[in-house]
């Protein structure tokens, strides 16, 4: 059983799900962390999508623990939504969480972080496992370039501030998009609130 942190891709996602799957049992669980690019400065901007299995079925997890998971609650629950699956609110040990179970909830996973946070498939993100082992498969990467991401002990270079950027929309586009989305109430609609 492992429960270090560890970097993976968002493309990894499918496999580490199989994984969690195939030697996982109830209460194993596996943690994908990664910071939210449309935190604002001074607010913590890390994101916890997590997979576990609870009585014998796997799931996907939206804990509301951290700050940018209750911020984001209602908008990642209409997301899920809109991609076609069921959610339900549940709590467990004192904590609420989002939970979906049944269809293909690695894609949704992959998909929450690449489209709506809009990380690049292929940016480091962080993976914290218990109840199972999980092994990271080669994905591909050319030799000179899988080392030129790595340090001498073989773990992940850390990524700069600037490296992070590089893998997300500006703030204002993505505030743009997710506004349009999700527009809010018109002047008309507020004038009738007020007493």
């Amino acid at each position: 059983m492992n429960n270090d942190l560890v970097s993976v891709k968002a493309t990894d996602i499918p496999d580490l799900v199989d994984q969690l799957r195939d030697k996982g049992g109830d209460a194993s669980y596996a943690v994908v962390m990664f910071c939210s690019p449309y935190a604002f400065s001074g607010e913590d901007p890390i994101i916890n999508l997590q997979y576990s299995v609870e009585g014998s079925v796997l799931g996907l997890d939206w804990v509301l623990l951290g700050a940018r998971n209750i911020e984001d609650k209602e908008r990642i629950a209409a997301f899920i939504t809109r991609a076609g699956h069921a959610v339900t609110e549940q709590e467990m040990n004192n904590v609420r969480f989002l939970r979906v179970e049944g269809g293909d909830v690695a894609d949704l996973g992959f998909r929450i972080v690449t489209e709506y946070y809009q990380i690049k498939p292929t940016a480091e993100i962080d993976l914290l496992v218990d109840g199972f082992e999980y092994v990271q498969r080669p994905n591909g990467l050319q030799p000179t370039q899988e080392a030129a991401t790595h340090n001498q002990q073989g773990k992940p270079a850390p990524v700069t501030a600037q490296e992070f950027l590089k893998n997300v929309k500006p703030w204002e586009e993505r505030l743009a998009e997710l506004r349009a989305e999700f527009p809010g109430p018109t002047d008309e609609q507020l004038e009738g609130l007020v007493p």
